[in-house]
């Protein structure tokens, strides 16, 4: 575990144990049934290694709601929504593009557009750089050891000790777009241990500069057992010009469908419009990246 994870699990798991923040008493644990968001089927579930890759967008309007866990909306938190990841879990998103990458703490459901993976809070994209309007290709990895111990804290499991508390270190970031090391991690933004003074189950304003990975972007529009239904698949969307990728062998071999990359969003959203106008309402978008990274 890095320091600064210990950190972030100094700060969060007292806070979960006291059921404290912006609307005392609500916050709670949830996964939640199957639900319909933007003509596709989403279906939340826990005890997964989430790592993907796709567009993140900002959330818009500040009129007072609940979140999904039960707090009260703040534009100003480190925080985002996700369609089916287990409430409050804590992730660490990535800008491919700027190299920015910074934990954040999901509270929330959405983004409502099946085109996209993640939607951030105002505050989160501006420590990642994202424009308040468009969309961003980001990484989105779950954090399993500070999402369990929220998970425990709130009474959803077994109750779990919190980490010896880190420090971490401050540094400018440099603008989107400028020239970026290729050297180690590098902690950046505002100077918040564990013993600052932090909103209650607030994450640090925080990030880390990474190497960036600039790329295109895929349109995934199936996984199959069964070569044949893949081959069904590319058929149904040939003015896609989808390719068929085999992944695995044996029984274990998946079949998967994809078109691309494309240059722009833009492009990449009348690519899944299309599929969609087919019948295919699975497609999702993803960024490419290097395999194992």
């Amino acid at each position: 575990m890095t320091r600064g994870l210990a950190a972030v699990l100094a700060v969060l798991l007292p806070v979960a144990c006291t059921r404290q923040g912006p609307a005392p008493g609500q916050i709670h644990y949830t996964v939640g049934a199957p639900y319909q968001a933007g003509g596709v089927w989403r279906y939340p579930q826990e005890g997964v290694r989430y790592d993907a890759t796709g567009l993140a967008v900002v959330q818009q309007g500040s009129a007072p709601r609940i979140t999904a866990d039960g707090e009260r909306y703040d534009p100003a938190t480190i925080a985002g929504a996700h369609p089916t990841l287990p409430l409050p879990s804590v992730v660490r998103v990535t800008d491919l593009d700027t190299g920015r990458q910074v934990l954040v703490r999901l509270n929330d459901r959405g983004p409502a557009d099946p085109g996209r993976l993640i939607a951030l809070t105002p505050a989160t994209a501006a420590l990642l750089g994202i424009p308040r309007s468009g969309a961003a290709r980001v990484r989105v990895q779950l954090e399993v050891a500070p999402s369990e111990a929220l998970r425990d804290a709130l009474g959803a499991g077994p109750k779990s000790i919190a980490a010896p508390v880190g420090t971490v270190t401050a540094e400018a970031l440099p603008p989107p777009g400028s020239s970026l090391s290729r050297g180690p991690a590098r902690v950046l933004g505002a100077d918040r241990t564990a013993e600052s003074v932090v909103p209650p189950a607030d994450l640090p304003a925080t990030a880390i500069q990474v190497p960036p990975q600039p790329g295109a972007l895929w349109l995934d529009l199936g996984e199959f057992h069964e070569p044949g239904y893949a081959q069904q698949r590319r058929a149904r969307l040939a003015s896609l010009g989808p390719e068929i990728e085999r992944d695995g062998s044996g029984r274990s071999a998946l079949w998967r469908v994809h078109a691309g990359p494309f240059a722009t969003v833009a492009d990449a959203d009348n690519a899944m419009d299309q599929a969609r106008r087919a019948g295919v309402f699975d497609a999702t978008i993803t960024a490419q990246r290097d395999p194992g990274q």
